[in-house]
């Protein structure tokens, strides 16, 4: 057999294999368990989160032949065979790009009046949706309203605020969310023990983070490191082939910036580039570490984050060390960095220009401590005591300028 890329190859076929979101598939479950069918479903979310999967697997179930099955699909049959393969005259994708035009929804009006012809529901998958014309969208109104029996519309976008309400209204909407980045990680280690690839938590940690909440892009990312060593994935084989920087650095950073070691700065900043790394992916990724920081300040604790234990134990201990005020500075500035670097031809030099910024610009003082200093101040005054006067240089006479005759 061919190869396959580990999105196809993994692609769930039942809803207990979509991963991290049980708040949808179980309520298509119980739909399909009651018989409680709408006749047209709305998928929203970000990229890459299951909902054409999703779809693919409703229809399996609205038409697969073993009853016995359960809502699941059983996948053996010859219409779920048939609609994993693609060849189903019973299950329509249709790309809403390429198909947005009012003479392609006309087509669809027309065709959805033939019946199923192997199963027991016809169903049309219209991805990406939200590309659909105005008027292709208002040729669509009259048939999501009252659909031929047996005829079901499934919709998947990545762009929800772009379908007009009046489709909204006529839709069961369903909002797939960003998947958590440990349990992204935790499918890939389930991945790479069936593929038999050895690999570290930390390495697999750092391509979910990478992935943004996106199971399709950490599976993509996968295969492209697999690619470069197949033996053993490390956090440094990552970081080679995809450009990350390393997450010590990110300390290292907030650690200079707080000591006011602007050499030390630019040398990690150096360090990072001369590796390889990119100045936008440093940038971001410590916009993200001191978000993070900032949580745990606030918070007390890094319990929340969806990090690795050693980073949480590390967050827990720089944060009690840095004042929250000096974490939001530090944010604003590098966010600004951020829009600034897309249009500059010199990121690099923008980067350090606020790095040394932020180390010079010293730390901020509590307000409790200068409250207490200020009592003591009061305490020795009552005390009849006089505080020592600031001495300085008496200063020279200015000089007058010599008159001309």
């Amino acid at each position: 057999m061919s190869y396959q890329v580990t999105a196809r190859k993994w692609r769930p076929r039942r809803f207990d294999q979509v991963v991290g979101q049980e708040h949808i598939t179980t309520t298509l479950i119980n739909a399909l368990g009651t018989g409680r069918i709408a006749q047209c479903y709305l998928f929203c979310g970000p990229r890459g989160v299951g909902k054409t999967t999703t779809a693919r697997i409703l229809a399996k179930a609205l038409n697969c032949a073993n009853v016995d099955a359960g809502a699941d699909p059983c996948d053996d049959c010859p219409s779920c065979k048939s609609i994993a393969e693609g060849t189903s005259m019973d299950v329509l994708e249709i790309d809403g790009a390429s198909n947005n035009s009012v003479d392609d929804v006309r087509d669809l009006r027309e065709a959805v009046h033939y019946i199923p012809t192997g199963g027991s529901y016809k169903i049309y998958i219209i991805d990406e949706v939200h590309m659909l014309s105005t008027a292709a969208f208002n040729a669509l109104l009259k048939t999501l309203e009252e659909p031929p029996e047996r005829v079901v519309f499934v919709f998947a976008t990545t762009e929800v605020q772009e379908v007009p309400e009046t489709i909204l209204s006529r839709c069961q909407r369903f909002n797939f969310r960003r998947i958590a980045t440990g349990t992204i990680a935790d499918h890939l280690r389930t991945i790479v023990s069936a593929e038999k690839i050895e690999a570290d938590d930390e390495a697999l940690f750092l391509l979910a983070r990478r992935a943004d909440g996106a199971l399709r892009d950490a599976e993509s990312l996968l295969d492209q490191v697999v690619s470069f060593n197949a033996e053993r994935l490390t956090t440094e084989t990552v970081g080679d082939v995809l450009g990350l920087v390393d997450g010590g650095v990110f300390f290292d950073v907030v650690e200079a910036v707080s000591a006011a070691d602007a050499t030390r700065v630019l040398e990690l900043l150096s360090g990072v580039v001369d590796a390889g790394g990119d100045v936008e992916e440093f940038v971001r990724g410590l916009i993200e570490h001191i978000r993070n920081l900032l949580f745990t300040k606030v918070q007390g604790t890094a319990g929340e984050l969806d990090v690795t234990e050693t980073e949480r134990d590390r967050l827990g201990e720089t944060a009690q060390g840095i004042q929250e005020q000096d974490l939001l500075r530090a944010l604003r500035s590098l966010m600004d960095l951020e829009g600034e670097l897309r249009r500059s031809l010199q990121p690099r030099f923008r980067t350090e220009l606020t790095l040394v910024r932020l180390a010079g610009m010293g730390n901020a003082v509590d307000v409790g401590q200068l409250l207490a200093r200020l009592a003591a101040l009061e305490a020795t005054i009552g005390h009849g005591q006089t505080p020592a006067p600031v001495t300085s240089q008496p200063q020279p006479p200015p000089r007058r300028a010599a008159s001309t005759p």
